[in-house]
């Protein structure tokens, strides 16, 4: 008797667990695909160079909090609608992104046809399609703390705390041309036959400002990252983490009636033969 009012139990408990293990695999099979895939694109990162690429799409920049930049500093380059200009830490030439540079620059502007970019402690040389030519710093011939940059008489000249240096043409070195005073300083910026390159020298529209904001937030978050958000549920916060955690609980859920309904099975094709 008792065997035989085991059997109904252990129909029920065998039909309960199908519609579980059919249901969590018909679920399950999207993620099973999607971890999948995120994990071999992991795998292949650098090959597909993803932690080169950088995310352009707005809705991942905004979970990721992505504002836009707090700090504009703007000059002038001479070429319409291309500006110099220092967002944060990021330094662009109109489309162009230069370099990072965690400091305020102090002068930029061209210089025949190259572009000088300077921050007190380092002056860079580019050419006018964005290519690094050359660099300075205290290390490798900077004469001091550059204050600002001129140009006279087609010279390019640097005020800094050491005393005014003239760059070579050829860009090889620099040479003393006088010692630094404020007077000096205050008659070259007043002087119509100095250019010289002081920040917001030219004034960013409505549409150039969104433009560079655009660059800006596109220019941070590289795809790499956003992938293993994805596959790990960060990218979602700790709502993400923790779903991905239930997501991991259903993955145990199905093996476990798997390995049941299995050995049912089994039992059922002995008891036959």
């Amino acid at each position: 008797m008792n065997k035989k009012r085991g059997k109904p139990a252990k129909r029920k408990l065998s039909k309960l667990y199908r519609k579980i293990h059919r249901t969590l695999g018909i679920w399950l099979a999207v993620f099973v695909i999607f971890l999948s895939v995120s994990g071999i694109l992991i795998n292949h990162s650098q090959t597909l160079k993803l932690d080169q690429k950088f995310v352009a799409v707005d809705w991942i920049l905004d979970l990721y909090g992505i504002n836009s930049p707090q700090q504009f500093t703007v000059f002038d380059s001479q070429i319409p609608d291309s500006p110099i200009v220092q967002m944060d830490q990021q330094v662009w030439f109109g489309d162009k992104f230069l370099f990072q540079y965690p400091s305020p620059l102090v002068s930029a502007g061209q210089y025949q046809s190259y572009l000088i970019v300077a921050g007190s402690q380092d002056l860079f040389i580019y050419t006018l399609d964005g290519e690094l030519l050359d660099s300075f710093n205290r290390q490798n011939g900077l004469p001091g703390t550059i204050r600002f940059i001129r140009v006279d008489s087609s010279q390019l000249i640097l005020e800094t705390d050491q005393g005014i240096y003239v760059m070579d043409e050829q860009f090889m070195g620099f040479s003393s041309f006088a010692p630094i005073d404020d007077e000096h300083i205050a008659s070259a910026s007043m002087d119509s036959g100095v250019k010289v390159w002081r920040a917001d020298s030219v004034k960013l529209t409505s549409v150039q400002k969104q433009t560079f904001t655009t660059n800006f937030k596109h220019r941070i978050m590289k795809w790499e990252r956003v992938l293993l958000d994805m596959h790990s549920g960060r990218l979602f916060s700790k709502f993400g983490v923790w779903f991905m955690d239930l997501v991991a609980l259903f993955f145990i859920l199905l093996s476990i009636t798997g390995l049941y309904l299995w050995q049912k099975d089994n039992n059922k094709k002995r008891k036959h033969r």
